[in-house]
């Protein structure tokens, strides 16, 4: 029982912590999968997002991220209406090979996400290069709590 209600109060905290507090609608969480990725792509095969309400909000992870990051990053909302949610976000510093040399790179990506469907659409850019890679995918909506396993590997 003291589990469960450290479970929920870490989860209201994390609420808090991506919301920024407020009054705010209860945020919900799409957990994607991505199919048939791009050889030589940043892509990663799944990418999370937390999608925040009748905002203008939301933050995302995936494994390009969580590689240069660390951490859920904001992502800025275009579109956002009861069928889809399009957001975009650029990832500094992805580590990159050149030649045979490595260096960072900026990365945006687009996603389109198709609600009632569960279905998402991933476009993906290095910033300066003339190639773009897309891929589609699935995804799961949760609500809170949607708290991480502990020792969760991301893709």
């Amino acid at each position: 029982m003291g589990r469960r209600i450290s479970e929920r109060l870490v989860s209201a905290a994390a609420v808090l912590m991506l919301g920024g507090g407020g009054a705010m609608a209860a945020p919900l969480r799409y957990d994607c999968q991505l199919n048939g990725r791009p050889a030589r792509s940043f892509m990663s095969p799944t990418l999370s997002i937390v999608l925040f309400d009748r905002t203008d909000r939301a933050n995302v992870l995936d494994g390009i991220i969580w590689k240069a990051k660390h951490r859920w990053i904001p992502a800025h909302v275009q579109v956002d209406n009861p069928r889809r949610a399009t957001l975009v976000w650029v990832v500094n510093g992805v580590p990159a090979r050149h030649a045979s040399k490595y260096t960072t790179v900026s990365v945006r990506e687009t996603a389109t996400l198709i609600k009632g469907a569960g279905r998402i659409q991933l476009s993906q850019q290095a910033l300066g290069a003339d190639n773009s890679f897309s891929a589609a995918g699935t995804c799961t909506a949760r609500v809170p709590p949607f708290m991480e396993k502990r020792g969760a590997r991301r893709g």
